[in-house]
């Protein structure tokens, strides 16, 4: 490699890094903006302010409000998803219901500001379900609905 390739690609690199970090730290002040004010009454110059970047840096990460309030989701629900996946799911459904209860009460309560933005704004989300990242299948997960009901321990 000669001292060009090498030099493009450390900026390279330091220029992927310091984006993840930017990201990182807009999505953190997102959800505490999006948790204080809900997501009509955010706006992206307070989440730039709250996230020591400029408003430009947050366009240039995320192209729209909307795009940022779905990444905040996704990160959220793809953490839920993969503590969903630790609960074996073979045992009874109501069993396996109660425990996947229990794991999203954990998860909120452990994420404040999650759990604000979800009593807040819930009823107005409207998510398809195929705006769901990849792996939150637990989540939807109708094999489980489908032997509870041919189980008994639920009712269609």
């Amino acid at each position: 490699m000669n001292g060009n390739s090498a030099q493009t690609s450390t900026r390279e690199a330091v220029r992927r890094a310091r984006e993840e970090a930017y990201r990182g730290l807009i999505l953190e002040a997102a959800l505490r903006v999006f948790a204080e004010r809900g997501y009509a009454e955010a706006k992206v110059q307070e989440i730039a302010e709250a996230a020591g970047v400029a408003t430009g840096t947050v366009y240039a990460i995320f192209p729209s409000k909307q795009e940022l309030y779905r990444e905040v989701h996704r990160a959220n629900l793809a953490e839920l998803a993969r503590r969903y996946a630790e609960v074996p799911s073979g045992g009874p459904v109501p069993g396996v219901l109660l425990a996947r209860s229990a794991v999203s009460t954990r998860f909120l309560t452990e994420r404040p500001d999650y759990l604000r933005v979800y009593l807040r704004e819930a009823g107005r989300w409207g998510f398809d379900a195929g705006d769901l990242p990849p792996g939150t299948e637990p989540f939807l997960d109708p094999d489980l609905y489908r032997r509870g009901i041919a189980e008994g321990s639920l009712r269609d």
